[in-house]
């Protein structure tokens, strides 16, 4: 049988064991609360964000045609975005095709525009895609064209 004197030291390293993981626990509960706020207020930020460039896409739309060298509108870039990625065989445009859809045209100057990932120069007829994947990163430049009587149409002129 072991001695009564052993048995405390026992008990003794059991309470600071105990110890050591509750407090274990509270210092990474408390970083976890901390990262949550951090989180939840980068979330609120981007939400706003989107909140305002929907609100500034809508605007787009509704103000008078582009006056520039072309005369494109965002929402004509857009649509001749979509084409051209519709009619592309390549795997990356593909890849975007439902956010360029889904996205707004957000303007950042009457000659400036967003769409996702897409900045179209209106003045200039131009455009660029900048897209980060498992492959690496690639850029795709190109330029917007009308045709006499027809519609807008996008062609990618560049890629890196």
């Amino acid at each position: 049988m072991s001695d009564p004197g052993e048995q405390r030291d026992d008990d003794g390293w059991f309470v600071i064991g105990i110890v050591v993981v509750s407090l274990f626990l509270l210092a990474v509960g408390f970083g976890g609360f901390q990262y949550s706020r951090r989180l939840r207020a980068a979330r609120d930020q981007a939400e706003e964000a989107r909140s305002e460039a929907q609100r500034q896409a809508e605007q787009v739309g509704k103000g008078p045609r582009q006056t520039g060298g072309a005369g494109l509108t965002a929402e004509e870039a857009r649509r001749a975005l979509i084409a051209m990625v519709e009619r592309s065989d390549d795997a990356v445009l593909k890849s975007g095709l439902a956010k360029l859809r889904m996205h707004k045209s957000v303007a950042f100057s009457p000659r400036s525009v967003h769409i996702g990932n897409w900045h179209c120069n209106l003045e200039e007829g131009t455009f660029v895609l900048s897209v980060e994947n498992d492959k690496g990163f690639t850029e795709y430049e190109g330029t917007f064209e009308k045709p006499a009587g027809g519609r807008w149409r996008a062609t990618v002129t560049g890629k890196k």
